[in-house]
């Protein structure tokens, strides 16, 4: 992956905390009344960006920490007992034989990041709506909305991504197979080759005798 495309990522995924933490912040702290608006100056932006690619590593490294167990019973269950290994055997032959597949892992891997991350960042924006929903009598509409919208971004976020894990290895897995499966025909000899064999063999068994 290159580094621009890392960053990006990053940053995307680092948005996702950025809001969550401003959700706290503005609910807790700023604000009683959420249904009129506020501007966020301009010179915010920046640094905004810095913040967001900071909270991207560490949510990142979260989030990675949480799925570990799903990653590795989803790499059990598609890939055999010993998942971690064949997976970088994989990754390996897929590098060195497909640069197109390879593209598309890095590719999958990317998306797997990104819905990971905001699946963490929208359980904690639902955990935060749900808190001030019970501390507070009035709750805005706007908030009911935002709550709901954040409980099924939840629940889709974290679909989408059991969905693209098993998209993933399967694809990997049938990729490995044929890989496998065309290394061995091109080793084994064709019945040419066998036949001419034999037959110089049996021609130099006779004039040996």
């Amino acid at each position: 992956m290159k580094t621009t495309e890392l960053i990006v990522e990053l940053l995307v995924i680092g948005m996702g905390t950025l809001i969550s933490l401003s959700l706290i912040i503005y609910l807790f702290t700023l604000e009683t009344n959420f249904d009129h608006s506020f501007k966020i100056p301009a010179f915010y932006i920046f640094p905004a960006l810095v913040l967001s690619y900071v909270f991207g590593i560490l949510t990142d490294r979260v989030s990675d920490f949480l799925y570990a167990k799903v990653e590795r019973a989803m790499r059990k269950k598609r890939l055999g007992n010993d998942g971690a290994n064949t997976f970088q055997q994989i990754r390996t032959l897929v590098n060195d034989s497909s640069p197109s597949l390879y593209n598309w892992f890095i590719y999958s891997r990317s998306r797997i990041r990104i819905v990971r991350g905001w699946s963490v960042s929208f359980f904690v924006m639902s955990i935060t709506l749900l808190i001030y929903y019970v501390k507070n009598d009035a709750f805005s509409n706007v908030l009911l909305y935002l709550l709901i919208t954040c409980i099924a971004c939840s629940f889709l976020s974290i679909f989408s991504y059991h969905r693209l894990l098993r998209s993933e290895y399967r694809r990997l897995k049938n990729a490995y197979d044929d890989m496998i499966i065309n290394n061995d025909k091109q080793t084994q000899p064709s019945s040419f080759t066998v036949s001419m064999t034999e037959c110089l063999d049996a021609e130099f068994k006779i004039t040996s005798k």
